[in-house]
Formats: C-alpha cells, structure tokens, sequence
C-alpha cells in the first residue's frame, strides 16, 4: 500500500505520486494509474503518468484537464481492456 501520509503531503502534489516511484522502482511511462477521480486523472497525468479513468457515471471530464489515455465504465471493463 502506498498512503500520501508517508509525506504528509496530498495529491495533486508531485512527491505523493513520485512515492509510486521509489516504491515500485519503476519509471513514470511504466505506471498506468488508475482512479475514478477526475481530480486524480488531472494531476497523475500532469505528473507524467499513464491514467486510466474509471468513469462510472459517464460524466464528462472537465474540458481543461489532460486527458487519460483510456477511459472505461468499471474495473471489469479495465480488465477486459488491457
């Protein structure tokens, strides 16, 4: 588990996602992050990582954040995807 308390810090701070980083010791292109915030697709993609957002909704994402390299209505549909 990686938690943002280990530096006291939230998202979208870079240092929570460098966290993923140092403990999976993989590079940013080799991380594919996945969440059902839109708050977490815009600052885990500005960060440089690959996102996958888990619209359940099937609301639109906000016309100014980056947008994710994929979009899928549930973890079953991510899945089946990758």
């Amino acid at each position: 588990m990686i938690s943002a308390d280990a530096v006291k810090l939230y998202k979208p701070s870079p240092e929570v996602y460098r966290l993923a980083l140092k403990r999976m010791r993989l590079q940013k292109n080799e991380i594919l992050f996945v969440s059902s915030n839109s708050f977490d697709v815009a600052g885990s993609k500005n960060f440089g990582f690959k996102v996958c957002w888990i619209n359940r909704p099937g609301i639109p994402l906000d016309p100014l954040a980056p947008k994710p390299e994929l979009v899928v209505k549930s973890f079953d549909e991510l899945v089946e995807t990758i």
